[in-house]
Formats: structure tokens, C-alpha cells, sequence
């Protein structure tokens, strides 16, 4: 993580305008230990004389990842003086991946995916952890980029994935649920990867099924606004139509 933008400070007392360039400017890191792994605090404490009348200026600018190396939230603070321009702190992420592995992995989820979209009834033939890897593939052709957790103990979400939205990166739970078709999702899963959620202070999450959702569990995910998205097996479907198009697209 680092600052984007020149620091551009109004002097709170004369009103001179001062330009501090980001390049010279240096956060300290530190971290602590979460369900996700560290949260790493990127803090830049610095302070200035205005040069027209002296006055003193402090200021304090922040940005947390949580997991590492995704956007999390950034705060800021001054006193002696106004920000003009926000700062903001943010992620320039470099991809690095292994072209073997990604070329054995995808013809199978390609396969599934086609074979899923012939017929809906195929996604009861794969284990949970092929119906996880058919969702990650699904979110990451609509712009994401996705992790999937290991597949023990992940603590209710089974991919984090990360999107640039207006800008900034904001990190998504996703739980995944190969349930048979008569075996609705409850309120009770909803609830609990809501918690998860809201512990992790991630900033939005999702359930995906290859069932449909009780009236109980549809009803509390509308309380909480745009905060939870619930996708059955229908949406996922939709989902994958509009990956293929989109792939079509941009060929």
C-alpha cells in the first residue's frame, strides 16, 4: 500500500497553500494477527512550519489492508492546518501467477461450466470444492480477483475476492453452498457469514448456491441493504451466460 497523491495543505492560520510531494513522504508498518491473516497498518505521521508565518502543522495519514493486499479503509487527521485535496492511500497490485498450473486448472472448470450451463442438474455431479473452483472462475470473468481459502477451516467464506469500484479496491466474502436442490439455504448461514463479515470488516458478502434460499434467510438479507447478496442456482447460471459473453466479447 501506498500514498497516491501529493499532500496539499491549507495553512490554518495565514491560509499558504503547501505542496508536499508523496515521494518524500514514508509510512511505517505494522501489523497484528487476524482470522484472515495480518492486518498491516501503512501510517504516515508528519508535521510542517507554514513558511509565510510559521505556524505549525501535524497531520496523519492512514491505510489498513486486511488480508494483505487487500484495500481495507484509510482514515486521516491534521490539525493546524486543512487537507485540500484528500490523500489517499491504495494498492497497486503486481499479478504474478503460474501459467502451468492456471493451464491445467481451467479446461476442467471450462468443462464444467459448459457442461453445468447443458444441463443445470450436472452441478449436483461435482464435489463442493469443484462447485467452489466453478464460482471463483465465474467471479473472476466479471472483473474480480479471487483467492480460494484452503479447504478446511476457512471460516466461513470459501473465496476473498477483491474489485476496483469508483476506484478503489473493496473486498467481497464468498461463501459457497453445493446443497441438493430441495435443500433451501436458511437464515441461519446467512446470519453467520454476516457476523463473519462484519468481524472481518469486509465490505461486502455473498452466498452462492446451487439451491435456492428460505423466505427467512431472502428477508434478512434485505435488512441489511446492499451489505449481503444471495445468488441461487438461477443467478449462477445467469452469472456464467453473461461470463461467456463477456469472454466472447472482448475475443
Amino acid at each position: 500500500m501506498e500514498l497516491l497523491n501529493d499532500v496539499i495543505i491549507q495553512c490554518g492560520e495565514c491560509g499558504n497553500i503547501i505542496i508536499i510531494k508523496k515521494e518524500y513522504l514514508d509510512a511505517e508498518t505494522s501489523s497484528y494477527e487476524r482470522q484472515m491473516g495480518p492486518e498491516i497498518a501503512y501510517e504516515i505521521y508528519e508535521e510542517c512550519d507554514c513558511e509565510k508565518c510559521g505556524n505549525n502543522i501535524k497531520y496523519r495519514i492512514s491505510g489498513y489492508e486486511y488480508p494483505a493486499g487487500c484495500f481495507n479503509y484509510e482514515d486521516n487527521e491534521i490539525h493546524g492546518g486543512r487537507f485540500l485535496e484528500k490523500p489517499n492511500m491504495g494498492i497497486v497490485y503486481e499479478v504474478e501467477f503460474d501459467e502451468e498450473s492456471i493451464a491445467s486448472f481451467l479446461p476442467q472448470v471450462e468443462e464444467n461450466i459448459h457442461r453445468i450451463l447443458s444441463d443445470k442438474k450436472f452441478v449436483y455431479q461435482l464435489t463442493p470444492r469443484e462447485f467452489e473452483e466453478v464460482v471463483e472462475e465465474v467471479f473472476r470473468r466479471q472483473g474480480f480477483q479471487t483467492r480460494l481459502t484452503p479447504q478446511t477451516r476457512d471460516g466461513g467464506k470459501d473465496i476473498i475476492a477483491t474489485k476496483s469500484i469508483l476506484g478503489r479496491p473493496v473486498m467481497f466474502l464468498i461463501e459457497c453452498k453445493r446443497y441438493n436442490e430441495m435443500n433451501k439455504i436458511g437464515v441461519d448461514i446467512v446470519r453467520a457469514l454476516y457476523g463473519v463479515q462484519t468481524a472481518e470488516r469486509a465490505n461486502k458478502s455473498i452466498i452462492v448456491t446451487s439451491s435456492y434460499f428460505t423466505g427467512d434467510a431472502q428477508r434478512f438479507a434485505e435488512q441489511q441493504n446492499t451489505l449481503i447478496d444471495l445468488f441461487d442456482i438461477d443467478d449462477l447460471i445467469r452469472l456464467m451466460e453473461n461470463s461467456i459473453q463477456n469472454e466472447q466479447n472482448n475475443v
